[in-house]
């Protein structure tokens, strides 16, 4: 009886792990729309960061507490591809794209090849409260409301999307 008793258990909780972690999967998808934009417009962005020189930059700069950020101006081509702004922080420069989701975010280009944990292009993006549930996660505070949350996912070597939904 103690044996059929521990196995129930055991099945109930592998069960309840895995309907956890295929829910969590789902509530914070991968993004497709700026995977696709990536997909299409690599060549654009490529040469963008191959001719990038960060010693020219508009008169907009900020020094904020997570180090220095650098708005650039954004060349035509770009612009006519919906990217709004282009911003560098440390390591990686950013490419804010709209494309019509219910959330800012875009692509960036990391130098040092690592995912980011913040995003310059808006301030709602630095609050400290957000805290890493699983690597390119962050969610606000211990208890996710489900509507602050930043994700930033790998798509190519040096290229990641990232994307930030706020209340």
């Amino acid at each position: 009886m103690k044996m059929k008793v521990k196995i129930s258990l055991c099945l109930l909780l592998i069960i309840a792990i895995t309907i956890s972690a295929i829910c969590f999967k789902f509530y914070y998808p991968h993004n497709k729309r700026l995977v696709n934009f990536f997909t299409e417009n690599e060549t654009l962005m490529t040469e963008y960061i191959d001719t990038f020189n960060k010693d020219d930059f508009t008169d907009k700069y900020d020094d904020d507490e997570l180090g220095e950020v650098r708005l650039f101006e954004i060349p035509k081509e770009l612009k006519e591809k919906n990217v709004t702004e282009i911003a560098l922080a440390g390591s990686n420069l950013f490419f804010k794209i709209n494309d019509g989701g219910a959330y800012y975010g875009g692509i960036y280009y990391s130098f040092d090849d690592s995912y980011a944990q913040t995003t310059p292009i808006s301030a709602n993006a630095y609050d400290k409260d957000f805290q890493e549930v699983r690597k390119g996660i962050l969610v606000k505070g211990k208890k996710n409301t489900g509507t602050d949350w930043y994700q930033t996912e790998k798509i190519a070597d040096n290229w990641y999307y990232f994307e930030v939904h706020t209340a």
